[in-house]
């Protein structure tokens, strides 16, 4: 700590000593990745004095001025101007940036729109946006054309009237309103600051529904709302005639309820992983047996290119990736990811360990396996 001798480190300040730095000093940066006192935060903002903070570090629902991490010479710069022009002249002058200016709807008015209309849906979640910039995820290696495929979706998102495109609603982080726990928003701050120019460049449209519409139990603060969730999502497709698109090891609904309103279910077994190497012939399977049933999807990032071409075919197609894990541990009453014994489970992305059930009913709705 001797390099700079205008810059404090303070690890163990009294009370007393803590209000006089405050006093002292010209502004706060509040750029480690720890828990901070929101006292501290607080105490600044009432002695108008600048927090400056990374969109990683961010914490607290007191007002900071924000800067990506890659464009760490922003913050220097901005530190650089107010430390030339004071405190009242750059609060008057300097503008914060708007990356992260992108409305999302609740999960219940997603789920609503969906029942109230015949749109397909398409989510992105964290695992799409690190393939869109270039980069492999446990179960689907990186491929160029599918990232592609992806980020026209995205980009066009505000023409499509027949698809609901979603992101994770994880913009509302940074004024405090949000609705996951501790891990999930830390992990979060981590992405939006990781993608921000991504989010910036590409997510153009006015409002997205929810991502987490099948995603809304385990990592939720407030679990109650999940039962009437649920009951939503399968009033989506009660009395319908399904055709279930899957991974060999997700088996949704097997040993569980969640299909058991409606008509009849075919399925067609893909790839567990890197399930992109074979779309044209998933969507030719799909395409075969589609014939008035409503499609659903649950086969990670290829899921999304699927729907997409589905939708502009004319079939209804929704992407409800990990909802028979969400609605297991809501059964069980989980608090913690519990690894499922004999399907896949969300974020055990390597499927290690499971046992299969033999169950009749599941084989005997299969129409199409592509997973060999």
């Amino acid at each position: 700590g001797g390099q700079f001798d205008n810059i404090y480190l303070h690890p163990e300040c009294t009370t007393a000593t803590l209000e006089n730095l405050f006093e002292d000093v010209d502004a706060y940066l509040n750029i480690n990745y720890g828990d901070i006192d929101e006292a501290i935060l607080r105490r600044m903002e009432q002695l108008k004095k600048p927090i400056f903070s990374f969109y990683a570090t961010h914490k607290g629902k007191v007002d900071q001025y924000l800067f990506l991490r890659k464009e760490i010479e922003k913050l220097e710069d901005a530190i650089r101007l107010f430390s030339e022009i004071g405190a009242n002249r750059f609060s008057q002058s300097f503008k914060q940036e708007e990356i992260f200016d992108i409305s999302v709807m609740t999960i219940d008015e997603t789920l609503d729109e969906l029942l109230a209309t015949e749109k397909s849906l398409i989510r992105f979640g964290d695992g799409e946006f690190n393939l869109m910039t270039g980069n492999s995820i446990a179960y689907q290696e990186y491929q160029e054309d599918l990232a592609q495929e992806m980020r026209e979706i995205l980009l066009h998102a505000d023409k499509q009237d027949n698809v609901l495109i979603c992101l994770p609603e994880i913009f509302e982080v940074f004024k405090g309103n949000f609705l996951q726990n501790k891990d999930s928003e830390h992990f979060w701050k981590q992405e939006m600051d990781y993608h921000g120019r991504f989010f910036k460049e590409i997510c153009q449209a006015k409002e997205y529904g929810s991502t987490w519409i099948s995603r809304f139990y385990i990592d939720n603060k407030d679990k109650s709302l999940a039962t009437i969730q649920f009951e939503k999502i399968k009033a989506l497709f009660a009395d319908k005639d399904i055709l279930i698109v899957e991974g060999a090891t997700t088996r949704s609904g097997v040993g569980n309820d969640l299909f058991d309103d409606v008509k009849s279910i075919k399925r067609i077994i893909c790839p567990s992983h890197h399930a992109f190497s074979k779309v044209d012939a998933i969507q030719q399977a799909i395409l075969d047996h589609a014939q008035g049933r409503l499609i659903l999807l649950m086969l990670g990032p290829t899921a999304k290119i699927l729907s997409y071409r589905l939708s502009r075919l004319g079939y209804r197609a929704l992407d409800l990736g990990h909802i028979d894990p969400e609605y297991e541990w809501m059964k069980m009453g989980a608090e913690t990811r519990v690894q499922l014994k004999h399907k896949h489970t969300a974020e055990f992305n390597f499927d290690q360990g499971i046992e299969f059930i033999e169950d009749e009913d599941y084989n005997s709705q299969i129409v199409a396996d592509l997973s060999k």
